[in-house]
């Protein structure tokens, strides 16, 4: 169990949470942590849910989970950011850890919160965001749930992919990421099954060129 995250020495910034905003910035330590608010369809909003994308994957990649999910739940809003080293977030990265990406989403969600007169918030993390989420919710007694998608706790008892030399992994560590289309296309086809490929080129395409 990490120490609760305390933001009791910072104000929070004034936040609009009355209508919903495309791009905008708040800033923490040396970053600024870029992210739009989608204000509820319907009232006053009831729950406030902040997506948290995976490995330099921008919010973006939330766009059309958003409008389905605000279309069933229009009494929510939601919040996406691009954690640091993603997206439209600038600086921050000479602390690039789970645990500061999982304060700055708890930073930008306690900010919104206020706004709305809520409690707390939801969590829902894909792949590096779920693993930002758990801790983000050791820390953060206001986060009400959390839910992960394609990520790991880590640890001892993770499990490996099949035929996987665990020991030859451990001892070359993560290789770099490409920095060619070809090179970078070959590594991304291994996070996907030959019936996922076969039916979605294009979307495989598509990550491969923001990559």
């Amino acid at each position: 169990m990490h120490p609760k995250f305390d933001f009791g020495t910072v104000t929070l910034p004034m936040v609009d949470a009355s209508q919903s905003s495309n791009l905008c910035f708040i800033e923490r330590e040396t970053a600024k942590i870029a992210y739009d608010y989608e204000a509820p369809r319907a009232g006053r909003a009831s729950q406030l849910l902040v997506l948290v994308n995976g490995f330099a994957r921008p919010r973006a990649d939330f766009r059309a989970f958003r409008k389905r999910i605000h279309t069933q739940m229009p009494e929510l809003a939601t919040l996406a950011l691009d954690n640091r080293g993603a997206g439209d977030t600038v600086g921050g990265l000479e602390n690039l850890t789970v645990e500061t990406m999982a304060q700055d989403a708890s930073f930008l969600a306690r900010s919104y919160a206020s706004a709305l007169s809520l409690p707390g918030y939801h969590a829902l993390g894909i792949s590096m965001g779920g693993m930002i989420c758990q801790v983000w919710a050791a820390c953060d007694p206001c986060v009400q749930s959390v839910t992960l998608v394609s990520t790991t706790a880590g640890g001892s008892s993770r499990v490996w992919p099949p035929c996987t030399d665990v020991a030859r992994v451990k001892e070359q560590g993560f290789p770099s990421w490409p920095k060619d289309f070809e090179g970078m296309h070959k590594r991304m086809v291994r996070y996907f099954g030959p019936k996922f490929r076969k039916a979605s080129p294009l979307l495989i395409e598509m990550m491969v060129k923001i990559m």
